[in-house]
């Protein structure tokens, strides 16, 4: 069964001049599937855990070259796919509809990594 939610509509009138009141229904939740563990693993094929490029420095306040070396260590430690799908992950499920400074920064990441890493 689908999952309902409470849709409450304010009072308005029509154009025939009948005032319609406040007024609240249920209603199949059509919105946009959500952003947990399902989802992430569906996306990577397993459980990501917070923290782990952090581990090695990386921040998105940090200037580039900072966030640089940062992948680059952790390039080592986790290798290029693992990191790839971390960032990847940042910029296509968890920041898909923002456009704020962190999903900028992980898409420019993102795109310094596969260039540099690559193959192809």
């Amino acid at each position: 069964m689908a999952k309902k939610i409470r849709v409450c509509v304010k009072s308005y009138k029509r154009t025939d001049g009948t005032r319609v009141k406040k007024h609240c229904f249920l209603r199949k939740d059509v919105g946009a599937p959500g952003k947990g563990p399902k989802v992430v693993e569906k996306a990577m094929g397993r459980e990501i855990k917070k923290g782990k490029l952090g581990k090695h420095g990386y921040s998105t306040d940090r200037p580039a070259d900072a966030r640089h070396r940062a992948l680059a260590k952790a390039v080592k430690d986790y290798g290029y796919a693992s990191v790839r799908g971390m960032l990847g992950i940042q910029v296509h499920v968890f920041r898909k509809r923002q456009k704020d400074h962190a999903k900028n920064v992980f898409q420019d990441d993102f795109d310094w990594l596969v260039k540099t890493y690559g193959s192809g």
